[in-house]
């Protein structure tokens, strides 16, 4: 994929997208690659009987069973752009009544259980329950007593129920499109930054990602923070992504960068190749982005709309890992991935399996979509058998009514379908290949209309990093060392994932130009690790690089390895076209000019 030429427009259906997956699926309506839009969720701790208290230190420092912690001024919220009930009560269109009223039509609906509608007593409980603003549920912070506690079970299932429902979905999919259009009204952050010459001289993915940014500020934060900083775009103060991104306040950048991940991730799709099928896919669901997700099987004209909402949505469960995935497919190439979710239950792991341009992927939940040789199939995870057969090589069967059949093959060690990138760029192309950018017919990298991405010749197989013969097995070793250190603080023995990670740390520390990995660090979550080239982290020379252990996960040793072979061509003909200039620039016996750090 590469870089787009020029200045482009998003459409509004782009922008709806974006909101909605991005905004929506990817920093809001999911938690640890489950779904939760379709949750009645608060946005704290709801404590156990002789919980400690967790944060500030209070008086009694034990929590009673159904006791609220609230983040910040947050309380209960429903949807994939979440309605807060308690910032929202006084919107006659968000509050948490418009629920409540909905669930009563739901429970009294002929054939229902007369027990399921809420008696006016319980009605005014969830309601006034529902209300409240995070301080309101947090009281006097030294006195445990004064907490809030948890809308009562009896209430709190049957409402979860009803969310569940078509007719709950329904409800809940109502408000997100409301909110969508919320975000983009004429006086609104995006609509404002679209009439700056900022966004208007941005490539597409640049605009799709400052989007992102002011439109998460605004669901997020109302109008607390956006106008300060359009107008500080309006006025120039503010005049690339670097600094938008920065301008949101710093208590917020987390949320910001987990609807980053998303925008990333609808970049890849929107500039996925020819031959991908998830191309097609997001050709489908961009059709109509805010569909309703009950009436996907409705549309004659989009007969596979079900598999591929389903698909696409599952991929900002896990943006990342998502964004991986749509790339290897690009590639033609093999991709081998179970996503582990912290807290989740032992096995409760996300699939994302790809073999040229067949794959197999299934959510958190276990539910998923197989789409081999063209065709669409749905596949739950408890019927999928994975079987290692060594070197990275996975064979997944699928087990119906007793029987087991092959479904899908992957081997890292096959050449991809589409050839693999020349090593020396292009010399009339001045802009440099970026993730998730679109080939147009005027850019000179895009492939020949009509050119047969399939005709691949084999690559010969790299010297793999485990190696002792490897020139960078040292590397290798090292990154293993943490890798295995991590897994035993995190009490799981080492496998073949411990050794793909490894071999993944040591493609990126040679992408930055390390040559030895002289310390590794991960962060306490495990997600993300930096390494330097000397044995000091903080040292102000050394060489450094930092990895997300998302998106490594399940690229094979062999990938690895072969795209450190990649890199260290690259560097080799590079320090090559580099040299002459060096030597001429070489300072002399009296050249003033220092040459490193000091050390005192």
């Amino acid at each position: 994929m590469n870089a787009q030429p020029g200045p482009a427009t998003l459409s509004d259906d782009e922008l709806r997208a974006t909101l909605y997956f991005a905004v929506g699926v990817a920093s809001e309506g999911s938690l640890r690659g489950r779904n939760v839009a379709y949750d009645l969720a608060f946005a704290g701790y709801i404590h156990r009987e002789g919980d400690t208290a967790r944060r500030e230190p209070r008086e009694a420092g034990v929590f009673r069973e159904g006791q609220l912690e609230p983040i910040y001024n947050s309380g209960y919220s429903i949807g994939t752009l979440q309605t807060d009930f308690g910032q929202q009560r006084d919107d006659a269109n968000r509050n948490a009544d418009q629920l409540l009223n909905a669930y009563q039509t739901w429970a009294r609906a002929p054939g229902q259980p007369a027990h399921l509608a809420l008696t006016a007593a319980e009605y005014g409980q969830a309601s006034d329950a529902l209300r409240r603003q995070g301080n309101e549920i947090r009281g006097d912070r030294q006195t445990v007593a004064d907490n809030g506690y948890d809308l009562p079970a009896g209430i709190k299932d049957r409402l979860n129920t009803f969310l569940r429902s078509d007719a709950g979905i329904t409800f809940v999919h109502d408000q997100d499109v409301r909110q969508v259009g919320h975000l983009l009204r004429e006086d609104g952050a995006v609509r404002r930054l679209e009439d700056t010459a900022l966004y208007r001289n941005a490539t597409a993915d640049d605009q799709l990602r400052m989007a992102t940014v002011v439109a998460k500020l605004d669901n997020q934060d109302g109008e607390r923070n956006w106008p300060r900083v359009l107008r500080r775009v309006e006025n120039g103060a503010i005049d690339s992504l670097e600094d938008l991104k920065a301008a949101v306040p710093q208590h917020l950048q987390g949320d910001r960068d987990n609807a980053l991940r998303g925008a990333e991730l609808v970049i890849a799709l929107r500039g996925a190749a020819a031959d991908n099928p998830l191309r097609d896919a997001w050709r489908d669901v961009m059709a109509d982005p805010l569909v309703n997700p009950t009436r996907l099987d409705q549309d004659p004209a989009r007969p596979h709309l079900d598999a591929e909402y389903s698909t696409v949505k599952n991929l900002f469960l896990a943006p990342v890992q998502g964004r991986a995935f749509v790339e290897a497919l690009d590639a033609g190439g093999a991709r081998a991935q179970d996503v582990r979710f912290q807290g989740a239950p032992a096995g409760h792991t996300a699939g994302l399996y790809v073999s040229g341009h067949d794959f197999v992927q299934w959510n958190r939940d276990g539910h998923g979509h197989a789409n081999i040789g063209g065709r669409w199939q749905a596949i739950e995870r408890d019927q999928v058998t994975r079987v290692d057969r060594g070197n990275g090589v996975v064979d997944l069967d699928l087990t119906r009514d007793g029987v087991a059949t092959p479904l899908l093959h992957v081997d890292p060690r096959a050449p991809g379908l589409r050839p693999a990138p020349p090593l020396e760029p292009h010399p009339a192309a001045p802009r440099a290949p970026g993730p998730g950018r679109r080939a147009e017919a005027s850019d000179p990298d895009a492939p020949a209309p009509g050119a047969d991405r399939r005709e691949a010749s084999p690559r010969p197989a790299a010297l793999m990093l485990d190696d002792p013969a490897h020139e960078h097995h040292g590397m290798f070793a090292a990154a293993l060392r943490a890798v295995n250190e991590r897994d035993a603080r995190m009490g799981r023995p080492p496998d073949e994932m411990s050794r793909q990670l490894a071999g993944g740390l040591v493609e990126k520390a040679r992408e930055r130009g390390l040559d030895t990995i002289g310390a590794a660090r991960f962060t306490p979550d495990g997600a993300r690790v930096g390494m330097t080239d000397t044995a000091d982290l903080s040292a102000p020379w050394a060489k450094t690089a930092v990895a997300d252990v998302g998106a490594l996960a399940g690229q094979s040793l062999a990938q690895s390895s072969e795209h450190v072979a990649r890199i260290d061509q690259q560097q080799a003909i590079a320090q090559a076209r580099n040299a002459p200039a060096q030597a001429q620039a070489m300072p002399g016996p009296d050249d003033p000019a220092p040459r490193g750090p000091r050390l005192a």
